[in-house]
Parts: structure tokens; C-alpha cells; sequence
């Protein structure tokens, strides 16, 4: 049997901050003593949250700019079914 640790490596992912929704892809893993497993994630048209941090820094005097998150932070998403709910989405627009 083959042991699959970074199962989770190339998979699309939801993050959701303060409102803002945000897809990437999880680029590597790496468990923490505790037994949860972090994440690093390249995300996808992220210019809203980047726009939030940018904010959060002028106002605190300090530069934010998280690179890790723990798997309770993120929900893997299926993109077949991302790619359907867009397609109907579409199609429910042009019935309008």
C-alpha cells in the first residue's frame, strides 16, 4: 500500500475571510506537532483580500500577510462542481 501524505497537494480550496470568498490551490502540506495539517495555497483573482490586508496594515503600522493556514480554515471544492454551478448559473441568466 502506498502511503498518499500530500493527498491534499494540487486540490482546489474555499477560504473565507471577513466576507471576502477566496479559491486557490493547495501547494504543499506539512503536518504541526499537534497533528493538523497546514497548508500553503496559491490563490486565485485574490486582489479583494489583498486590498483587506493592504488596509489592515495601514491602520495597525504593521505588515499582514499570512502564507499558512490550517485545514479547519479551508473546505475543499470539487471544480466539476464549481464548473456546474457556474454553468447553471449562467443558464438561469439567460432565462431572465
Amino acid at each position: 500500500m502506498i502511503k498518499r501524505e500530500n493527498h491534499a497537494i494540487g486540490r482546489m480550496v474555499m477560504n473565507r475571510h471577513k466576507g471576502i470568498t477566496r479559491l486557490g490551490v493547495v501547494q504543499a502540506m506539512k503536518k504541526d506537532s499537534d497533528g493538523w495539517a497546514n497548508y500553503n495555497i496559491h490563490f486565485f483573482e485574490d486582489q479583494a483580500y489583498e486590498a483587506s490586508q493592504a488596509h489592515r496594515s495601514s491602520l495597525l503600522d504593521e505588515v499582514y500577510h499570512k502564507e499558512v493556514y490550517r485545514s479547519d480554515e479551508v473546505t475543499f471544492i470539487d471544480p466539476e462542481w464549481l464548473n456546474d454551478v457556474l454553468e447553471s448559473y449562467g443558464e438561469h441568466q439567460n432565462e431572465r
